[in-house]
């Protein structure tokens, strides 16, 4: 169980930066709000020694479309790697120092959808206690957008994270989104 209202609600990303930024917001989540989703971004930028110069006086924006830019054309595509096995090695390589925050479960990596059998596992690996997962699907054949998804007990929904909105919304989009990769990250047990 995750709370919803435990979720970034001021975060909108200025540039194709979904799948990032909702990994963002899991460690953002994960730990109290003490790193910030901007934080995060800003870790990848320095680990990767990616400098930002805005001549248009936009910072967050170049620095979300510099992150795209290298996320994507600078290295998933170049080593045929799907964006959420790179988010996954980041975060087991501890690249972004956030492995403290939370730990990965399962996931699914290939571009093929998501089966029934997946989309239950997501489901029922959301209403363990301190879970949340990130999700990647199809908006149309060649454009892929990701969010951060969750279960709320205490209200008895699922919640979905748009990094392209400024607030969460109620409601179990699973079935209604055509999943092709996700991670499911889970806070350490004690």
């Amino acid at each position: 169980m995750a709370e919803s209202n435990d979720i970034n609600n001021d975060f909108v990303q200025k540039s194709g930066v979904c799948a990032m930024a909702s990994y963002a917001t899991v460690i953002e989540y994960f730990s109290n709000k003490n790193v910030k989703i901007e934080q995060v971004l800003t870790r990848y930028l320095n680990h990767f020694k990616i400098r930002v110069t805005s001549k248009k006086g936009d910072y967050i924006k170049t620095k979300h479309e510099s992150i795209y830019e290298h996320f994507h054309e600078g290295y998933c595509f170049p080593k045929k790697l799907s964006g959420f096995d790179f988010i996954s090695q980041l975060h087991n390589d501890n690249k972004l120092e956030t492995l403290d925050y939370c730990q990965i479960g399962p996931c699914k990596f290939t571009s093929e959808t998501a089966d029934i059998g997946h989309i239950n596992l997501i489901r029922n690996e959301l209403l363990d206690d301190e879970t949340l997962a990130i999700i990647l699907y199809k908006t149309d054949i060649n454009t892929l957008h990701a969010e951060t998804i969750g279960f709320d007990n205490e209200i008895g929904n699922y919640f979905h994270k748009d990094p392209e909105k400024n607030h969460y919304e109620m409601g179990d989009i699973l079935n209604t989104k055509e999943i092709t990769e996700y991670i499911i990250f889970k806070a350490y047990s004690d």
